[in-house]
């Protein structure tokens, strides 16, 4: 029962390259480091193993739209990779950015 309450800090790593990697590509990490105010060799580091500051994990959330219960817990464990916004770089796409247009 003490496994349930321990958190898997790899999966914290993992869920966030499974996000970069849906909404930026396979090749996207220098994308994604990018729009996150990071250089590309810190995040490099985050999907390498370290956990990443909560700062980091919440403009992730923002971003992209992943819940951030689910990048630090995997909660809502049904959530799907699908509902997140698309930022690849090629062909002049921009970064989709809603942030401030309206009051949540």
């Amino acid at each position: 029962m003490q496994a349930e309450m321990t958190m898997n800090t790899g999966m914290i790593c993992e869920r966030l390259k499974q996000v970069r990697v849906h909404v930026c590509g396979a090749r996207g990490q220098s994308h994604f480091a990018g729009l996150l105010n990071l250089s590309p060799s810190t995040y490099n580091y985050y999907e390498k193993g370290r956990i990443p500051p909560v700062d980091v994990l919440d403009r992730a959330a923002r971003l992209t739209g992943a819940p951030l219960l689910w990048l630090i817990r995997g909660e809502p464990g049904d959530f799907n990779l699908e509902h997140l916004k698309k930022m690849a770089p090629e062909a002049g796409a921009g970064p989709v950015e809603t942030n401030g247009s309206h009051a949540g």
